[in-house]
């Protein structure tokens, strides 16, 4: 067990990365011998009744919580831009007050505070977890002006710099590293490694009062529906469905009133729904469909897949790489689709083959435990 580790989350509030941040803070508290996590207060709070929620005991973390404040601006993009910086500015400064026998560990982006916390060469290993923000490494995905500078900032920091050996940065797969390895110096290659994105989530036994009841196949959209995030999918899907045993079930908002016999919102507030409604809808459900594009998650970890995974759901969707390199580990957990119409087509005859994938959804379940991939960030800070 090594000795220190300073977690540090300037940028979460509330329940935001909730699954993960619990994660990462359960497996670095196993294998450190003290933890000081710096975060949000109201992070703070979520994360400690999570880990009780999930009878899970950290005594060695100390908790220093904050109270972050940052500027709002009527443009939202400008707005956004401002809480970069402002976070940004807080994980130099607290880098830079970090005692020199500690581990540093980010379990968000450092966004522009790569280069100074670079520059400094401090002696500490340091250590970044991280999220889709590093997708606008490629220009293509900005799509706003806070979006652009980042993305050209990341570009020029690891194109055109060689960081220091002290900085470490760790991707959700091993695809994603040797992706995002093209976009960037071979110099830097090295300071790139892969975890997978261990998964953990209360009990919570069904409420029946929400329980679908029914002998049809119930399939459930984890997620909001927006234009951006399959909604022209879906409709193609209804479109194509003939099997009037099979209804499909967004489980969160709808962006566009769908009207189709084979379709049902469950959630017509606009807002999420609480948890335990919302847990017995996942519940209720037979298998869930993913509407992502085949373009997406180059370098993103789908929570959608992994909660799918931990309900032990059978998984209809188009195939995209962090899909394909869990079912390439773990094997089929479901059907993986090049187009919509093997979309379609599959959905017709899930009934054939849905409890043929129970097996291998049990075992990624394990597979992605926190105490399981905590093994892989031993590894990591062992070898560095």
């Amino acid at each position: 067990m090594k000795n220190k580790a300073i977690i540090i989350d300037a940028y979460s509030r509330g329940g935001y990365h909730e699954v993960i941040n619990q994660s990462f803070l359960m497996m670095i508290s196993n294998l450190y011998a003290t933890v000081t996590y710096i975060a949000d207060e109201s992070a703070c709070r979520n994360l400690k009744s999570l880990l009780a929620k999930c009878n899970v005991d950290c005594p060695n973390v100390e908790y220093i919580e904050k109270r972050f404040s940052f500027p709002k601006f009527r443009i939202e993009g400008l707005t956004y831009l401002a809480k970069l910086a402002k976070v940004s500015f807080l994980n130099y400064k607290f880098y830079k007050q970090a005692p020199e026998d500690a581990d540093v560990f980010y379990n968000n982006n450092l966004f522009f505070a790569i280069m100074p916390i670079s520059f400094l060469r401090k002696k500490n290993n340091t250590y970044v977890l991280c999220h889709n923000e590093m997708e606008l490494i490629n220009k293509m995905q900005s799509y706003s002006v806070a979006t652009s500078l980042l993305s050209r900032y990341f570009r020029l920091v690891f194109r055109k710099f060689v960081l220091s050996e002290k900085l470490h940065f760790i991707l959700l797969s091993p695809e994603m590293v040797r992706y995002f390895s093209t976009f960037i110096s071979p110099k830097n290659t090295p300071r790139m490694y892969w975890m997978d994105h261990a998964y953990i989530r209360p009990e919570n036994p069904e409420n029946p009062d929400f329980r679908i009841r029914g002998t049809h196949i119930k399939i459930g959209i984890p997620g909001a529906i927006t234009p951006s995030r399959g909604l022209n999918t879906l409709k193609q899907v209804l479109s194509r469905l003939h099997n009037n045993d099979i209804c499909i079930y967004a489980l969160s908002t709808c962006s566009e009133k769908i009207e189709d016999k084979h379709f049902v919102m469950l959630n017509s507030t606009g807002r999420l729904l609480p948890f335990e409604e919302y847990n017995a809808y996942v519940q209720s459900m037979d298998a869930m469909l993913l509407l992502y594009d085949t373009n997406s998650y180059k370098l993103t970890a789908s929570g959608a897949i992994l909660e799918a995974i931990w309900n032990e759901k059978p998984i209809v969707a188009l195939k995209n790489k962090y899909f394909e390199y869990l079912f390439g580990k773990f094997g089929r957990m479901g059907i993986l689709c090049d187009d919509i119409n093997c979309l379609s087509k599959s959905m017709e005859n899930i009934w054939d083959e849905i409890y043929a994938f129970s097996e291998n959804i049990r075992k990624a379940k394990r597979k992605l435990y926190p105490t399981t991939v905590q093994k892989q960030i031993l590894n990591i800070v062992s070898n560095v």
